[in-house]
């Protein structure tokens, strides 16, 4: 399984809030589409961030209630790329109806920046973290940490 390490309280936000799309400045390798990922909660916190998640979603965690670790897992089921002329938009094949309505509707998210949007569905938190460093792109969860991940899925 691989995984992507988010600033707390953007993690919170996917993992136990509305947040459904993740700005990264790169598209996912297509051999994620429609495949599953860890998503963990880095060790920084974006106070920023926590006032800005706050307008849409008022229930964001502080600091002190943010946990850090892997604390779920997401689909992702397609991208929407801004960086060229023209929007290029991919999805997973299982996806394709349910991600072009959500690519169409990207617009009104509160939650989308871009230049490039990963669309989430399937998200589930963990009933526990599982402690773990986390890393720069996509990243490999070992196998011992991954069967952890699986065992503590709600």
């Amino acid at each position: 399984m691989k995984a992507l390490t988010l600033w707390r309280p953007w993690s919170d936000a996917i993992v136990t809030g509305p947040k459904r799309v993740e700005n990264r400045p790169w598209a996912p390798p297509a051999a994620m589409l429609g495949k599953l990922i860890a998503i963990h909660a880095g060790k920084r916190f974006d106070s920023d961030g926590e006032a800005a998640i706050k307008v849409v979603w008022p229930d964001v965690p502080t600091e002190a209630l943010s946990p850090g670790g892997i604390v779920g897992i997401a689909r992702i089921v397609g991208y929407l790329d801004l960086r060229k002329e023209k929007r290029v938009t991919r999805v997973a094949e299982a996806a394709i109806s349910r991600a072009a309505a959500r690519v169409s509707a990207l617009d009104q998210d509160p939650f989308w920046m871009g230049p490039v949007g990963w669309l989430l569905e399937d998200v589930v938190a963990l009933s526990k973290p599982v402690p773990h460093p986390g890393a720069l792109g996509l990243w490999r969860v070992p196998p011992g940490k991954e069967a952890l991940v699986l065992e503590r899925l709600r």
